[in-house]
């Protein structure tokens, strides 16, 4: 028991009845402190820890974040191909343009 005394006492988390801590002494007690970080510590990392392992086997069962919306029956977007072709008819324009313009230089005329 003198042992626990001992422990608790380095700690600086219960006073005894014939122990008369000083303000400096209340004040300055780092073992206390590191325990207290300590403790602190290692609920954050179990807490981490507990809601990694419940997010694991929520996402292997396929629930909780990817749960699948049935829409009544199943559709199918496609695209529309004449808005494809317009696209397609843009960048060959926009490709012939750009290699025209790369054989013949357009003339500038110096500013000065």
């Amino acid at each position: 028991m003198s042992s626990l005394d001992t422990i608790l006492d380095r700690l600086k988390l219960h006073r005894t009845a014939g122990s008369a801590l000083s303000a400096t002494h209340r004040l300055m007690a780092p073992l206390r402190d590191w325990y207290i970080l300590l403790v602190v510590f290692l609920t954050i990392v179990i807490s981490a820890l507990g809601l990694g392992a419940y997010l694991f086997i929520e996402v292997n069962r396929g629930g909780l974040l990817f749960t699948p919306q049935s829409s009544g029956g199943s559709q199918v977007d496609t695209i529309d191909r004449s808005v494809l072709r317009e696209t397609l008819l843009y960048f060959e324009g926009q490709t012939t343009e750009f290699e025209n313009l790369r054989k013949e230089a357009p003339s500038v005329q110096s500013p000065l």
